[in-house]
């Protein structure tokens, strides 16, 4: 007895302690809460709002994003569309300029080229892979638009997300099945605000149907409506994105995309969206493009390589190589809607494939040559990929994964290599130890489906109390005033 009752005054002072264990470490939030309130009062008391703003813009969205819950008057700050895109957003781009992206498998990385010691650093996606094939379309202001296939059922999904925030909106389900698909996330700012820092962002799905032709749709990112929107098109074909810049250059309100797959017998051209309008139209090539001395056309009629747009200098470009792929002409639009191109410029590409060890001699009819460009950094700056083929390995090497001899002699092999063009200079630089770009990326706070007025709600709220209360004061004021 005596055991069972020293066991149990044991058991009582135990629960004692571990209850003034627990009160003490209540407290002690208590007052860390306090303190960082009394602090973050403390310095919204002492420095004027203006350089609270001017301090917080300047810091990564990370630590922005739990300083959320410091004080009332921080959140409503970092939360405020005006901090978000006007100042937030334009600081974050100048101090990761060259912040890549590029995909393997389902996992996203990003990197800094320009920084020698910089490592890939994985992109965590808010929503599990599971059983579906998941794949970059389009990165615009830190959103991502994702496609997913489901391995099951064979359909596309999409998502915008911001890996930082861990927000995203699931766009509605399309039925597509084809791989021949176009997804670009666009932003569609509105003029008319106060400031011109308003808009909304709207994604362009472009694909091939099963039947035949091409379906364009148009969905705008509101938190109360997500719906398609067709656009009516005249396009006979349509290709992948595969190759072509994450981010359409936009010129003159419009993005621009070439069509793949060119035929002779039909008109080639440049598709031009209107964002604003949401409506297609129509570029011509420049005249002596596709000329016959450049055997650009192959005996089938398709064009050998297709061109690829880009923007320089706030000019349309276009990119097209001869038929033999030697060399490269970049055409400027410089009446966009007159339709006249001047010549700017000839790569000569024989010359990189000779410090690149490329071999285009021996290279078959068949065999692809693909030179475009990936991401552009500045108008001084233009980033461009090689897609070439290489020669197979000899049996006896190594690399060689077969066992039985001769087995790679059939087999078609191909290279991944980039090079940056200065537009200004007229000079190409060969870029090493880059595994693959799939666009740029900059780290922000952008919600892809926010209120993007300028002014945030609660700022309208305030305004609506104050017009109430003067027009309250002038009515009790001319009252008292006849009265008197």
């Amino acid at each position: 007895m005596g055991k069972n009752n020293r066991e149990r005054k044991a058991t009582k002072q135990g629960r004692k302690e571990l209850r003034s264990v627990k009160q003490s470490v209540s407290t002690g939030e208590k007052s860390v809460v306090e303190s960082s309130q009394m602090t973050a009062q403390s310095v919204s008391n002492c420095l004027p709002m203006e350089i609270v703003t001017e301090i917080l813009s300047r810091l990564p969205p990370e630590p922005l994003l739990r300083f959320r819950s410091v004080c009332k008057s921080w959140r409503d700050l970092i939360d405020s569309h005006d901090f978000i895109h006007n100042l937030h957003l334009p600081r974050a781009r100048a101090a990761s300029p060259t912040n890549l992206l590029y995909q393997r498998m389902n996992d996203l990385f990003c990197f800094d080229y320009e920084s020698p010691a910089s490592t890939s650093r994985k992109i965590r996606l808010p929503f599990p892979t599971g059983d579906r094939d998941v794949s970059l379309t389009s990165c615009r202001d830190g959103l991502l638009c994702l496609s997913r296939l489901n391995l099951r059922t064979g359909v596309y999904s999409f998502n915008v997300v911001n890996p930082i925030t861990g927000k995203g909106v699931h766009l509605p389900q399309t039925g597509c099945r084809s791989a021949l698909h176009t997804c670009q996330l666009l932003w569609c700012p509105d003029h008319e605000s106060v400031g011109g820092g308003g808009g909304v962002y709207k994604v362009l799905f472009v694909y091939r149907e099963t039947e035949g032709g091409v379906r364009s749709l148009v969905c705008t990112l509101h938190r109360m409506d997500l719906t398609w929107r067709r656009i009516p098109n005249s396009f006979t074909t349509w290709d992948n994105d595969y190759g072509e810049l994450k981010e359409s250059p936009c010129v003159n309100g419009a993005v621009h995309r070439v069509h793949s797959y060119l035929r002779e017998d039909l008109e080639c051209g440049i598709a031009a969206f209107d964002i604003h309008q949401e409506r297609f139209t129509e570029i011509g090539f420049p005249p002596d493009c596709c000329s016959p001395e450049k055997r650009c056309w192959s005996a089938s009629g398709y064009l050998r390589h297709v061109p690829r747009v880009a923007e320089l200098r706030g000019l349309l470009a276009l990119f097209h190589m001869d038929g033999s792929g030697t060399f490269m002409e970049t055409w400027l639009l410089t009446d966009y809607y007159g339709g006249v191109w001047t010549k700017d410029h000839t790569i000569c590409l024989t010359v990189l494939y000779k410090e690149l060890h490329l071999d285009m001699r021996n290279r078959g009819p068949k065999e692809s040559l693909h030179v475009y460009p990936v991401v552009k950094f500045s108008d001084k700056e233009l980033v461009m990929r090689i897609y070439a083929p290489v020669p197979p390995p000899p049996p006896s090497s190594s690399s060689c994964c077969c066992s039985s001899a001769g087995c790679c002699s059939s087999a078609r092999f191909f290279t991944y290599e980039f090079f940056s063009y200065d537009p200004v200079l007229k000079n190409t630089t060969i870029l090493s130890g880059i595994l693959d770009i799939n666009g740029l990326y900059v780290e922000s706070l952008v919600s892809p489906c926010e209120t993007t007025t300028t002014t945030t709600t609660k700022e309208n709220k305030k305004k609506k109390k104050k017009k109430k209360k003067k027009r309250w004061i002038m009515e009790n004021g001319c009252i008292a005033s006849h009265e008197h």
